[in-house]
C-alpha cells in the first residue's frame, strides 16, 4: 500500500484514479469525507489540512495538477517508483505529474500470453499526451509489427526492469524495425526494459530515429539477438544519449548484414557510455558528427561470429572532436583486423582506455587502433593500457601523437625500443611519440617533443640521457656522467672523443660532403691524412713521413727515402745551416746543405756517414 500525504496551506486541486480520502488537521473538518470519482477538486480546505491518498498500484497513480498557494508548503510523495519527489514552493507554485499508462491496464490489455501485442502498446502509446509515460510491468510481450513514436514529444516508455519487463520482437512481414522514431520527435526516453529478437529473419532492428529526432535518451535498455542493428540514428538525429544499456549478440551469422549494435550516420552531441557490448558483429560504427563521447563502456568478445566481412570492432569516420575515453577492450577478434578503426577524423583522442587482446588465454585481438584517412588531423593516444595484441599495438598512415602509454606482451611490460617498435607499425614520420610513464620514454622516433629541463632517457635506462640544462644548452650524459655539451657559442666534450680508425679511402675523421678527405689511423701510435682517398702524410711515435715513400723526418732530419723519387722540388730554405740527408740511396749517401744563404742551397755532396 502507497500513501501520497500533502500538506497544503491553501488551496489545491487533485485527480487520480482510486479512492480519495480527505482528513481535516483542525477541528473545523472533524468528519473525514470520501470521495470515488476519477478528478476531485476542492477549494473549501484550510491551511493545515491533511490529504492522504492510499493506493494499491503505484502504477495508477495520476496527479493531473497540484496548486499550492502560501508560504513553505512542502509535498513528498515516498516509495513512487518513477521518483520520490520532495519540494518546498512558494506563492502561487504548479506542479504537474506525468500522465502514466499501464500497458497491460483497459483499454490496451497487453498480455504476456498474447500472441500479438502491437495493437496494445501502438493504443497505450497514441494515448499518451506530451510529458506522458507508457509502463510496461513485468511479463514478456510478443510485437510481431513496427511501433511509432511521432505524436507527441517529451515522452517516456519505461519497464519495471530491464531483465524482465521485455519486449519479444517476432515480425510477421518486410518491415523488421520494433521501434520507429518520426524525425518530429523530441525528447524521447526509453529506460529499463529489454527487447529482444526472436526470429531468424535477417536485417532486424530495435530502433530506427529518422532524420531531425532530438534528445532521444536509451538508459538500462537491453537489446538481444537484433541481427542487423540495436539502434540507428539518422544522418541530422542530434543531442542522443546512450547509457547503462546492454547490447548482446547484435550479429549476423548468414554474413548478409555486419550487424551494428550503434550504428550513428551522422550525428552531433552523441554521448554513449557505462554500455556493455557483447558478442556483437560491430560494436559501434560512426559515420560523420561533431562532439562525440564514447565513455566508460565494456566491449567483450565482440566479432565473434564467424561473419566473413567483420574487419574491425569500432570504427569512426569524418567526425570532430571524437574522444574514446575510460573503456575496456577485451577478446575482440575483428578476423585479423583492428579492433578500433579511426578515418578521417579531426581531433581524437584515445586515452585512458584498457585493451586486453586475449579472451581467458586465447589470443585475439589483431591490431588495437588503426588510424588512416588523408584528412586525419591531430589524433592523440594517450595513457591506454595495451596488453597482447596478435599483431600492433597501432596502426597509423597519419601524423600521430602517442604518449604516456602501458604496453605489455606474454606476461611482462616492454619498456625496450626495438622490442616496442615492432609491435608498432607507424612511420618514423608520421609519429609524435613523447611517450613518458613512470618518469622515462619508453619509446621514440622523429619528432620528439619533451618538457624543458627533463631528462630524455635512451631505451629505457637510468644513467644515459639527454637533457636541457639551460637556455640554448643540451647536454648528454652517459652513466650518469656528462659527457658532451652543446650551446650556441660551441661544442664541449667532457670526455674523450673517440672516432673509428677509417681507411685512406674513408678516413675516420672527414668533412660534410667530402668523405674521402680527412685523418685515419693506419696502425696503433700512428696518425695519417688523406686527400682524394689517397695518403698525403703519416706520423708515428718517431717519425713524420709525407706521401707514401717520399720523404721521412726523423731526429730532426729529412730523408729521401726512395731514390727513384729523391727529388727535391720548389724547396726555398728558410734558414741557413740546414742539412737534408739521404741515408738509404741506391748509391753514396747524399748530403744536402743549405751552407750560409737562406733561399738557395749552397751544396751537395757525397757522403761515407749520415750529415752531421
Amino acid at each position: 500500500m502507497k500513501t501520497l500525504r500533502v500538506l497544503l496551506l491553501g488551496t489545491f486541486s487533485i485527480g487520480l484514479w482510486g479512492v480519495v480520502s480527505v482528513k481535516a488537521a483542525s477541528t473545523t473538518r472533524a468528519t473525514p469525507a470520501t470521495v470515488n470519482i476519477v478528478s476531485h477538486s476542492t477549494t473549501t480546505l484550510q491551511p493545515g489540512t491533511t490529504v492522504s491518498v492510499s493506493l494499491g498500484r503505484i502504477d495508477r497513480l495520476y496527479v493531473s495538477s497540484l496548486t499550492l498557494t502560501g508560504n513553505t508548503t512542502s509535498l513528498t510523495i515516498p516509495g513512487i517508483t518513477v521518483d520520490t519527489i520532495t519540494w518546498r514552493v512558494a506563492n502561487n507554485y504548479k506542479q504537474s505529474f506525468p500522465v502514466v499508462v499501464n500497458v497491460k491496464d483497459p483499454p490496451y490489455n497487453a498480455r504476456a500470453t498474447s500472441s500479438d501485442n502491437t495493437t496494445a502498446f501502438q493504443t497505450a502509446l497514441n494515448a499518451l499526451p506530451s510529458g506522458g509515460k507508457l509502463y510496461i510491468p513485468v511479463g514478456e510481450y510478443i510485437v510481431k509489427s513496427q511501433l511509432d513514436i511521432n505524436s507527441v514529444n517529451r515522452i517516456t516508455i519505461e519497464g519495471e526492469n530491464s531483465s524482465e519487463s521485455v519486449i519479444k520482437f517476432l515480425p510477421s512481414g518486410a518491415d523488421r524495425r520494433l521501434f520507429l522514431i518520426d524525425g518530429g520527435i523530441d525528447n524521447a526516453t526509453f529506460r529499463n526494459f529489454g527487447v529482444t529478437n526472436s526470429t531468424t529473419a535477417t536485417g532486424t532492428r530495435a530502433f530506427v530515429a529518422n532524420v531531425g529526432a532530438s534528445q532521444l535518451t536509451w538508459d538500462g535498455v537491453y537489446f538481444t539477438d537484433f541481427n542487423r542493428q540495436g539502434i540507428d540514428l539518422a544522418a541530422g538525429v542530434h543531442y542522443a544519449q546512450i547509457r547503462n544499456c546492454r547490447f548482446l549478440r547484435t550479429r549476423d551469422t548468414t554474413s548478409t548484414f555486419v550487424a551494428i549494435a550503434i550504428l550513428a550516420e551522422g550525428n552531433n552531441y552523441v554521448n554513449i557510455q557505462n554500455n556493455r557490448f557483447s558478442q556483437n558483429d560491430v560494436s559501434i560504427q560512426i559515420l560523420g558528427g561533431t562532439t562525440l563521447n564514447v565513455l566508460n563502456n565494456t566491449f567483450e568478445e565482440d566479432g565473434d561470429s564467424d561473419n566473413t566481412g567483420i574487419a574491425y570492432n569500432f570504427y569512426a569516420e569524418n567526425t570532430n572532436n571524437l574522444v574514446i575515453d575510460g573503456n575496456y577492450f577485451e577478446g575482440n577478434d575483428p578476423n585479423g583486423g583492428s579492433v578500433v578503426i579511426l578515418s578521417s577524423t579531426v581531433g581524437s583522442a584515445i586515452q585512458s582506455n584498457f585493451f586486453n587482446g586475449q579472451s581467458g588465454a586465447t589470443p585475439k585481438s589483431g591490431i588495437f587502433i588503426n588510424l588512416n584517412g588523408a584528412a586525419t588531423r591531430t589524433p592523440v593516444i594517450n595513457n591506454n593500457v595495451l596488453v597482447d595484441p596478435t599483431t600492433y599495438f597501432f596502426q597509423s598512415t597519419v601524423d600521430v601523437s602517442i604518449g604516456n602509454n602501458y604496453y605489455e606482451f606474454g606476461g611482462s611490460e616492454l619498456t625496450n625500443v626495438a622490442t616496442i617498435l615492432s609491435k608498432i607499425n607507424v612511420s618514423t614520420a608520421n609519429l609524435n611519440f613523447s611517450d613518458f610513464r613512470n618518469g622515462f620514454v619508453t619509446n621514440v622516433s622523429s619528432n620528439v617533443s619533451i618538457p624543458s629541463n627533463t631528462k630524455f632517457y635512451i631505451d629505457g635506462g637510468s644513467d644515459t640521457y639527454i637533457l636541457e640544462s639551460g637556455a640554448n644548452t643540451i647536454d648528454f650524459y652517459s652513466g650518469g656522467t656528462l659527457s658532451y655539451r652543446i650551446t650556441l657559442n660551441g661544442n664541449t666534450s667532457q670526455v674523450a672523443t673517440r672516432f673509428s680508425t677509417g681507411t685512406a679511402l674513408l678516413p675516420g675523421l672527414t668533412f660534410s660532403g667530402d668523405t674521402n678527405t680527412g685523418v685515419w689511423s693506419p696502425a696503433a701510435d700512428t696518425l695519417s691524412g688523406t686527400t682524394g682517398g689517397t695518403e698525403r702524410w703519416r706520423v708515428d711515435t718517431s717519425t713524420f713521413q709525407f706521401g707514401t715513400a717520399n720523404v721521412k723526418v726523423t731526429n730532426g732530419y729529412a730523408e729521401l727515402m726512395d731514390q727513384t723519387l729523391a727529388q727535391i722540388r720548389a724547396i726555398t730554405p728558410t734558414k741557413t745551416g740546414q742539412q737534408y740527408n739521404c741515408t738509404t740511396c741506391a748509391t753514396t749517401p747524399v748530403c744536402i746543405s743549405t751552407g750560409t744563404a737562406v733561399n738557395a742551397f749552397s751544396s751537395m755532396s757525397s757522403k761515407t756517414t749520415a750529415c752531421q
